[in-house]
């Protein structure tokens, strides 16, 4: 997982910042939820919304996504505290902070710019980001073993 860290923390260079950011209307927000260009996977790009990602307006705008692992003894905490703190990792490196919490088998990250109340362009940059980390640290993962 330290090079998976190290690839995400360097993935976030550029992500607009949050200091000079200017509020998004719902609109911008929708349309960048839909770009297909939003998020690397293997063999192309795919939509923030594609990947689970939304955007919930009360009590301001934000992004949001639960991600979610298979309940067993050995990773249901293991994986999302692993997991969120590479986020953090990368959300220090691009001055981008999210909302997280995580638990026995989940994490929810939630993208704002806290100081203008809605979202930013950094915000669906940094979620993109989080899903492709996302990806990487799973892929990094060892394969189950079979069964006896």
């Amino acid at each position: 997982t330290t090079e998976v860290l190290m690839e995400c923390k360097r993935s976030v260079a550029g992500v607009p910042s949050c200091k000079d950011a200017t509020l998004l209307t719902i609109e911008e927000v929708e349309e960048l939820l839909r770009d297909t260009s939003q998020v690397a996977v293997e063999g192309g790009t795919k939509s923030l919304t594609d990947c689970g990602w939304s955007c919930v307006q009360e009590p301001y705008p934000r992004l949001v996504k639960k991600y979610e692992w298979p309940k067993n003894k050995k990773t249901s905490f293991q994986h999302p505290w692993k997991f969120v703190d590479i986020v953090a990792e990368m959300a220090e490196e691009a001055g981008h902070h999210p909302d997280i919490s995580f638990g026995w088998g989940y994490a929810d990250i939630v993208f704002t710019t806290h100081w203008i109340k809605g979202v930013s362009a950094g915000d669906p940059a940094m979620a993109g980001k989080v899903e492709e980390a996302y990806n990487r640290y799973m892929a990094a993962q060892p394969a189950p073993a079979p069964k006896a």
